[in-house]
């Protein structure tokens, strides 16, 4: 062990000169002497003149490594990309109308066994030409042999009705990324989302298709004990007629006229009426005002449903800002591809204000 650490000292020492210094050494006294001579080992003298190899070279001492490669892992290698899809040429989107474009379930157009595919449900974004180009050669090349088939067989799809897609910046879209759904008023549990629809839409008792199924009740739910009746105030509380009757039948089974003769008379002002929203639930009204709050002039006369029925801004149309809101949605919409920037600026009068006619149908008026 002493042999080794004296060969540690001695080979730093080495390393700082190429000749060995004298050593000083100083004692207590600060008085300098010669450090006495030390015999070095045999076997170390006779390395003492090696002191210019350094460090041992490494790649001497590891064995020689040939990477040898097949013709075969080769021609791997060069055909990685063989199987991946032509990322640089895209299928071609182009489109003039809505009606260009479609959802198809024959997304390529195989010229080779090799490049038949069981066919799917319906969810590739194509021209509709394409699509029927793409189906015509794969019956030709892929429904006469069915030798390429998986397992003897494909399997057979079911499916729903597609979702809708649009023709926007000349471009065939999934219509679902430009749709903006309206904000829902019913129960997260009572959202369902319909097959070949962008937006869900509600369920449960409320659920309507027309506006004449809804009204507005005086409950706002159905008790189920006498703790939970309350007082019949005004009708604010939407919902399908068929509900308000049982909303009221539940009510005059549990709540007796004591605790009815506890109750105040409600005095009622006029009430927007209910309707079905878009989103299949009842709904108050949003083309009814009941303040001068609830009015404004909306930009948009009407909600567009194909994109030849796009115009640019107006000097502005009395509506509740409710419906005004709804309307401009639906132009966000169907008018995404419309070029509002071209449109030449109207030069309006002053609007004069609005108010709501709450007795009279609740319409927006001019106050002139």
């Amino acid at each position: 062990m002493k042999r080794v650490i004296f060969f540690l000292s001695i080979t730093l020492a080495m390393a700082c000169s190429d000749k060995p210094s004298p050593t000083i050494s100083v004692n207590d006294q600060g008085t300098e002497h010669d450090m006495p001579s030390v015999d070095m080992p045999t076997d170390l003298a006779n390395d003492e003149g090696n002191t210019d190899q350094g460090t041992p070279d490494l790649t001497d001492m590891m064995p020689d490594i040939a990477l040898d490669m097949t013709p075969d892992m080769t021609a791997d290698m060069e055909n990685t990309d063989a199987d991946m899809p032509d990322m640089e040429n895209p299928p071609n989107l182009a489109c003039e109308a809505h009606s260009d474009c479609s959802r198809c379930a024959f997304p390529t157009a195989p010229t080779t066994l090799s490049e038949c595919y069981c066919v799917s449900c319906a969810s590739e974004v194509l021209p509709a030409e394409t699509c029927q180009e793409n189906q015509a050669a794969w019956d030709a090349v892929c429904g006469t042999d069915t030798s390429w088939e998986p397992n003897g067989a494909c399997p057979i799809p079911r499916c729903t009705p597609p979702q809708p897609v649009a023709c926007i910046n000349d471009t065939c879209i999934d219509a679902c990324t430009q749709a903006e759904c309206p904000v829902l008023n019913c129960p997260l549990n009572e959202q369902i989302l319909q097959p070949g629809e962008c937006c869900p839409r509600c369920s449960g008792p409320n659920t309507c298709t027309v506006d004449s199924e809804c009204g507005l009740c005086n409950h706002a739910s159905a008790p189920t004990s006498p703790s939970e009746c309350e007082c019949p105030l005004c009708p604010t509380h939407p919902a399908t007629q068929t509900e308000c009757q049982a909303r009221n039948s539940a009510f005059n089974t549990h709540c007796d006229a004591d605790f009815l003769a506890t109750c105040p008379v409600a005095i009622c002002l006029p009430t927007q009426p209910a309707n079905c929203a878009n989103s299949g639930y009842c709904e108050a009204s949003s083309d009814v005002c009941v303040n001068d709050g609830d009015c404004g002039y909306c930009p948009f006369a009407s909600a567009p449903t194909d994109p030849s029925e796009c115009v640019c801004e107006g000097c502005g149309t009395p509506m509740t800002n409710d419906a005004c809101s709804a309307i401009i949605q639906q132009v966000n919409i169907v008018c995404a591809g419309f070029d509002f920037d071209g449109c030449i600026p109207t030069p309006c009068p002053a609007p004069p204000e609005l108010t709501c006619d709450a007795f009279g149908g609740g319409t927006c008026e001019m106050d002139i």
